[in-house]
């Protein structure tokens, strides 16, 4: 969760600095924040047990409602267009020395 928040902070700051590379950055960071919420969700599951599959239980309805609602078209391409942006421009800057 932690990595998806801070995922979040970089991608609030970009809009607020109109960066170029904005919309890119958005779609990397829809996907790393619905991996984190799956994650979590299966988590919860676990530690809650055989209750959570269970209809009626407040925590199926969470999980089914959340999953729904994370569910997004084309995650895939929207993956893939982030990548290609990417590969033309480091989105981290030229001082990443990994890159």
């Amino acid at each position: 969760m932690r990595t998806a928040y801070l995922w979040v902070r970089e991608c609030a700051l970009r809009a607020a600095r109109e960066d170029e590379d904005g919309p890119a950055f958005v779609r990397m960071t829809r996907g790393v924040v619905e991996r984190a919420a799956f994650d979590m969700m299966e988590l919860a599951a676990r530690i809650v047990g055989t209750r959570s599959a269970m209809e009626g239980q407040r925590i199926d309805k969470i999980t089914r409602d959340l999953s729904l609602y994370l569910r997004q078209a084309g995650p895939d391409h929207a993956r893939d267009q982030a990548a290609l942006a990417w590969l033309d421009q480091d989105v981290w800057g030229d001082q990443d020395t990994l890159w």
